[in-house]
């Protein structure tokens, strides 16, 4: 949970909607698009170090 907290604070929003003990939080609505931002770019940084490591010397 410290992490998340961190990432909160870092972001200015919780991402998570506290629940009582025993009960199951869920996602707020600005994590739900945190999410979606991020799943959007990692093809894209998947593919930058993909071709980096293809060109890199050795290969």
């Amino acid at each position: 949970m410290i992490q998340i907290n961190r990432l909160e604070q870092d972001l200015g929003h919780p991402m998570l909607e506290r629940a009582e003990r025993g009960r199951a939080m869920k996602p707020t609505p600005f994590r739900t698009r945190v999410a979606a931002a991020i799943r959007k770019s990692v093809p894209v940084v998947e593919c930058e170090q993909n071709a980096r490591q293809s060109t890199s010397p050795g290969r």
